[in-house]
């Protein structure tokens, strides 16, 4: 079984194409959009998308029984503010190695603003994702857990972090309900998103100031998927926090023995 990485849209835009019964025709219009909006986001139309997106969620808001699609919409819109500045910040990143040394004080500046407009996204998505967990119903646990998680994301960015907490541990502990239930191949791979997820929150609490906590984090983490490079690095990071330096080497050196290609980071 494939475990999917991301709360999936197109999977709740399927359940709408072949209804068993009859189905609001503003509803697959909705559907329509939703699979437009993507392919155009692929695509790098970012304006189109947001207009799909936005006239999804209009014509959704008229139905009454189409929760779980209007809930995929606010969830890709979300995504949408997310991705949208994140390939303004990634052009100016650019700008900035293309341009060389010699202008970089004004391309900083230009990183600083699109930085800035970043997190006013972020703001956007949170709202987005807040409302996407307010039409998604709770029996839908992944898919919850997923929307709290990404919205935990949009949290950190904008440096909200007793919320970002909070979606981080909600999100966890619904995860930890889905293991429970799974069978056992769907289990592994779900032991090894929760690693993730949990070292995560142990950056989010480190941020805070919280090092003994965020060790602690990272440290559960590591119990649960060992094969998980960030946890280690991340933990080393936190024993730095706490001085701890020993620890600190062990763990790097860890993170290096798992995946030595990829731990430039490391070596620093």
């Amino acid at each position: 079984m494939s475990l999917r990485a991301d709360f999936d849209v197109d999977e709740y835009i399927k359940s709408f194409e072949k209804p068993q019964v009859p189905t609001d025709p503003e509803v697959l219009l909705a559907g329509e959009l939703l699979k437009s909006a993507k392919e155009k986001e692929a695509e790098g139309d970012m304006d189109g998308a947001k207009a799909d997106l936005d006239e999804a969620i209009s014509t959704l808001r008229s139905t009454t029984d189409a929760k779980k699609l209007l809930s995929a919409g606010y969830f890709a819109r979300g995504k949408h503010w997310v991705n949208r500045e994140k390939v303004r910040v990634l052009s100016t990143c650019q700008q900035i190695v293309d341009a060389g040394l010699a202008i970089v004080t004004r391309r900083c500046d230009s990183l600083a603003e699109a930085q800035s407009a970043m997190r006013a996204q972020d703001y956007k998505a949170t709202k987005d994702f807040t409302s996407a967990l307010k039409f998604l119903d709770p029996i839908n646990i992944l898919d919850r857990a997923q929307v709290h998680y990404a919205r935990a994301m949009a949290r950190h960015r904008r440096k909200k972090l007793p919320g970002a907490s909070e979606d981080l541990s909600k999100a966890v502990e619904m995860l930890q309900a889905q293991i429970m239930t799974a069978n056992d191949d769907t289990r592994e791979q779900l032991h090894e998103m929760q690693a993730g997820w949990l070292t995560m929150h142990g950056l989010v609490v480190a941020d805070s100031g919280d090092h003994g906590k965020a060790v602690e984090l990272h440290t559960k983490a590591i119990g649960i998927d060992a094969s998980v490079p960030s946890a280690w690095m991340n933990r080393a990071s936190a024993h730095e926090g706490q001085d701890r330096w020993q620890e600190a080497i062990a763990d790097y050196s860890q993170r290096i023995e798992l995946h030595p290609e990829t731990a430039a980071n490391a070596y620093l």
